[in-house]
């Protein structure tokens, strides 16, 4: 009798362990991974937001602000105003940071924005996902939103959703303060100061959110794109990543026309400004931004005699000329 009872007590169990398993295999199914990061899972039924995601002007298509807006099938203007840009046929400089506008939803139980885009000769999901949309998606993601797609066979012309990273902030979050998550995709020269610096947000929010906590080197984890924790729009339009463009025009075309006089600042006051000489603030070539003193500088890297070409005097490895 002991031994039946055991038995019987036993299927029961091994039963219970099998409908857990099932269970617990079908949440892990609901829960696509990507890689460590952000948490992406949502609800079917949550409701979608406005948000951002950070993309960088780039030639040779995308230094038109119009290019951009139709790449990500949204307004012009939405772009020029939330980039601080003067007008909307201002132009970009390559590396230009700007925030475009996407309405981010959930499909398959993930957090997407997404994004349908014309197939055109040699385009394959990967290139379009790490060049065009600069890596903001990839391309497994592509291939499980486009089931009835062949990635092998595609053709001119041919219509295929990229599901942009992004997140909407849950009621928990949206009590504390968080207004938006903006997709940021981590660069080579980053640095967790120089993002948080970039978009006027805490170090510690954005290593929180994004699960960071273990990484000595950030840039050595394999992450899908940042989420950005943002409480109040006018603090990332204030930011150094997102000053107003106003001087861009008259940088770009032919710098040295448009430089003063020499002025001379300590090295570290300029490796600050610039932010180690960070991508972000290349404006073209070895010319840099810089805001020193509340001032718009250009700031040109060399090992030259630059006397010429600024139309100044003086050899410099590191030389600094006020726009008028």
């Amino acid at each position: 009798m002991a031994i039946s009872f055991f038995s019987h007590q036993w299927q029961s169990l091994q039963a219970l362990f099998f409908i857990l398993d099932y269970v617990l295999a079908s949440y892990i199914r609901a829960r696509p991974s990507y890689g460590d990061g952000a948490d992406f899972w949502c609800l079917e039924s949550s409701a979608p937001c406005s948000t951002y995601a950070a993309y960088f002007a780039q030639e040779l298509d995308f230094l038109d602000l119009r290019n951009i807006a139709n790449l990500f099938r949204t307004s012009l203007q939405e772009i020029a105003r939330a980039s601080n840009l003067v007008s909307e046929d201002t132009r970009l400089f390559p590396g230009q940071l700007l925030p475009v506008p996407i309405t981010c939803g959930c499909t398959m139980n993930h957090y997407f924005a997404n994004i349908t885009y014309d197939i055109k000769l040699g385009d394959t999901y990967y290139t379009i996902s790490t060049t065009v949309f600069e890596s903001l998606t990839n391309f497994t993601a592509v291939e499980q939103m486009n089931p009835f797609l062949e990635p092998k066979n595609l053709h001119t012309g041919e219509e295929v959703v990229f599901p942009l990273f992004c997140k909407c902030p849950s009621k928990a979050e949206s009590e504390n303060g968080t207004e938006y998550f903006i997709s940021y995709v981590w660069q080579p020269k980053d640095s967790i100061w120089s993002v948080s610096a970039m978009f006027n947000v805490s170090a510690p929010a954005i290593i929180d959110e994004n699960k960071l906590n273990g990484y000595t080197d950030i840039s050595s984890a394999v992450i899908p794109p940042l989420m950005i924790p943002v409480s109040d729009w006018s603090d990332v339009t204030r930011s150094e990543g997102f000053r107003p463009k106003i001087m861009q025009d008259k940088l770009l075309p032919g710098v040295s026309g448009y430089l003063g006089k020499p002025i001379m600042y300590d090295a570290d006051v300029i490796m600050r400004a610039t932010m180690n000489l960070n991508e972000h603030r290349r404006v073209v070539g070895s010319v840099y931004r810089a805001t020193i003193d509340g001032k718009l500088l250009a700031i040109k890297k060399t090992k030259e005699d630059i006397a010429k070409e600024l139309k100044i005097s003086g050899r410099s490895s590191l030389s600094v000329a006020e726009n008028p």
